[in-house]
C-alpha cells in the first residue's frame, strides 16, 4: 500500500564492513586491519594513519559524493547517486555514532520540519560555509538542490544499533513516508521536542 518509490541500500560500503572499518583502504597494505580493533577510548584510530582527523582520503564514501576521481570508492558513490539520489525527493543517510542518544546531521533549514517528524531530539545544524572536501558529503550534495531534501539520522551505538532504537528507527521512516505522501495514516510523534542545535 506505499505510493511512490522506496530505494533502500542496507550497506554502501561492504568492503568497509567486512573488515569492520568505516572505509575500504583498496591501495593500502590491507593485512594492517590485523592492528585495528574498535575502542571508545580511540574512536578516530586509523591503522594506515589516515584517520578522520588526520587526514583528508579519497577512501571516505561521505566526501566523495559528486566530486570527479577514480577508485573504488568514487565508482561506488557515483553508481548510488545515479541509481539512488538522483531522483529522489528525500535522501536519508543512516549512521551510528558514539553517542549518548540517535542525533540528525543536517545542512539546510528547509529539512527542519521533516527532521521533526523523526521523534529525534537534537538536529545539529551545520555550516554552510564548506571547503571542498566537506562539500562532497552525501546530505549536503542531495538537499543542495531544489525541491530536493536530506539528512543524516546517527543511531548512538558505534558499529552496532541498540534495540531500544528499532522501533524509534521505524517510526521515523513510518512519518516521513507519510509526510511525502507515500503512506496515509497519523503522524506518530513523542512526547517532547526537537531542538535545532547549531554546530
Amino acid at each position: 500500500d506505499i505510493a511512490g518509490t522506496l530505494h533502500i541500500c542496507p550497506c554502501a560500503n561492504p568492503g568497509a564492513l567486512a573488515m569492520d572499518y568505516e572505509f575500504y583502504p583498496e591501495a593500502e597494505d590491507l593485512s594492517k586491519i590485523n592492528d585495528y580493533y574498535y575502542s571508545l577510548f580511540r574512536h578516530d584510530y586509523s591503522p594506515w594513519g589516515i584517520g578522520r582527523g588526520e587526514a583528508q582520503t579519497e577512501y571516505n564514501m561521505n566526501r566523495l559524493w559528486n566530486r570527479k576521481g577514480t577508485g573504488i570508492a568514487y565508482d561506488i558513490t557515483a553508481w548510488l547517486w545515479k541509481n539512488f539520489v538522483e531522483d529522489a525527493d528525500l535522501t536519508l543517510d543512516i549512521h551510528c555514532l558514539q553517542a549518548l542518544k540517535p542525533l540528525i546531521y543536517n545542512d539546510f533549514e528547509k529539512n527542519n520540519s521533516l527532521c521533526a517528524l523523526t521523534g529525534i531530539e537534537a538536529v545539529y545544524q551545520c555550516s554552510q560555509n564548506k571547503d571542498e572536501y566537506a562539500a562532497g558529503n552525501l546530505n549536503y550534495q542531495a538537499a543542495k538542490r531544489d525541491g530536493k531534501y536530506a539528512f543524516c539520522i546517527e543511531f548512538s551505538a558505534q558499529h552496532a544499533l541498540k534495540e531500544s532504537e528499532y522501533e524509534l528507527g521505524k517510526n521515523a521512516i513510518r512519518n516521513l513516508m507519510i509526510k511525502m505522501g507515500m503512506l496515509k495514516g497519523e503522524y506518530r510523534l513523542p512526547d517532547r521536542p526537537t531542538w535545532s542545535i547549531p554546530l
